[in-house]
């Protein structure tokens, strides 16, 4: 590996942490959670060891057996994507909050998304 390629590596573990954030599978908690795994830089074998660290639950239980190999890491986050990081879910999940919420509640949200 080149010298230039190493320092970049360094340099970007410096400025983002090591750990992931927990995932357990709810899709409203994806798009954080693959985003700070992409913004981040490991090989293989690192980053087979914050995935293994950072799923729980359901998340966990739909790769459990791919964690075992580093070289699994693409395969996993596939899958991990596939049936977390779906768009339809994540609004499917926020409606469903917004309909087991007061109507007073719901018209706080829209005041402070209106800025009013």
């Amino acid at each position: 590996m080149g010298t230039n390629i190493q320092l970049k590596m360094l340099l970007a573990r410096q400025g983002s942490g090591k750990e992931l954030p927990i995932f357990s599978g709810d899709a409203n908690d994806w798009p954080a959670f693959i985003s700070n795994f992409r913004r981040s830089t490991f090989d293989e074998d690192e980053n087979m060891l914050r995935l293994q660290k950072s799923l729980r639950g359901r998340a966990r239980e739909t790769v459990g057996p791919l964690l075992a190999l580093p070289e699994n890491v693409d395969v996993v986050i596939k899958s991990l994507e596939r049936k977390f990081g779906r768009l339809d879910v994540v609004i499917s999940n926020m409606i469903e909050k917004i309909r087991d919420e007061k109507p007073e509640s719901i018209m706080e949200l829209f005041n402070g998304v209106m800025g009013l």
